[in-house]
């Protein structure tokens, strides 16, 4: 941006008539370029500290404790996490809450048409493909069935915590 701005600045100095603007365009622009690395450095610490980069740190965090593929199921309601990471989820779960939330006002059919899971039959949805992790931390309305599932099933909960408040809980090793 701040090279941009010089080049359009010396184009717009270099047209004009009056010395007393040219002389103002011309100290802005040198105004532009002793700024140009304080600019530069304020980019690069607003992409550290942006949102997709903290994203992708948490992913590979993630990564390195379920060695995530496409047969590394994870549960949660906060997928995107867990797909950044290379793991899979389930497509029931892939709204988030949304779905989750209301599913269970549908019949059980309909639930399975739409391809939603919700609260009343989670743990049967989970008995039938054993998640290899769960995620929770994200949703602390709905977490409670998922941790409940996890700590009866034997998984394991990290210490670890994952965009300062999601917890992992890994499946026992066989």
């Amino acid at each position: 941006i701040p090279y941009a701005f010089l080049i359009i600045s010396g184009i717009a100095a270099a047209g004009l008539r009056a010395s007393w603007w040219r002389a103002a365009f011309v100290a802005l622009c040198l105004l532009d370029v002793a700024l140009s690395p304080a600019t530069r450095e304020l980019a690069a610490s607003i992409q550290r500290k942006s949102t997709p980069a903290r994203m992708e740190r948490e992913a590979k965090k993630l990564d390195e404790h379920l060695a995530c593929s496409q047969e590394t199921y994870v549960a949660t309601l906060s997928p995107i996490l867990a797909l950044e990471a290379g793991c899979n989820i389930y497509p029931e779960l892939a709204t988030g809450p949304f779905a989750f939330r209301v599913a269970d006002t549908s019949t059980h059919s309909l639930q399975e048409e739409l391809n939603v899971v919700g609260s009343s039959r989670l743990e049967s949805f989970l008995e039938a493909k054993k998640p290899h992790a769960i995620l929770v931390g994200f949703e602390p309305r709905h977490d409670r069935l998922f941790k409940d599932y996890a700590k009866r099933e034997g998984y394991v909960q990290l210490d670890q915590l994952f965009m300062h408040r999601g917890r992992l809980w890994v499946a026992p090793q066989p």
